[in-house]
């Protein structure tokens, strides 16, 4: 059976409406807490560092704290690092170096 533009019209805003019913009925604190254990999970190996000594703030616009951090700051044992979420593959990657918290900044020598 062959569908005329009308029908797949309807299909496709059904499935879409089902997937915006999902994402709602999820708690949003909830999807926040799990995403920041995974954080300090991953945060607790860069930094070397207990996931209880970890301080994790939000990078993001405050000014749009309805949705879940997608950048964040982590800080503990004497050294700072950013992190990205990435939400296909739910997880957390390391943007940029691990900096040791009141060491000296380290810029590459001069070209010669």
């Amino acid at each position: 059976m062959k569908l005329g533009p009308l029908e797949i019209f309807g299909v496709t805003m059904l499935l879409s409406s089902a997937g915006c019913a999902q994402e709602e009925a999820r708690d949003p604190s909830v999807y926040t807490r799990s995403r920041i254990e995974l954080l300090k999970k991953r945060a607790g190996f860069d930094l070397d560092c207990a996931e209880d000594a970890l301080t994790v703030s939000s990078l993001d616009d405050s000014r749009n704290n309805t949705r879940p951090i997608v950048l964040a700051g982590v800080v503990g044992c004497g050294r700072k690092a950013a992190f990205v979420f990435i939400p296909e593959r739910e997880v957390w990657l390391r943007d940029g170096d691990v900096v040791t918290i009141g060491a000296p900044p380290v810029y590459p020598p001069p070209p010669r």
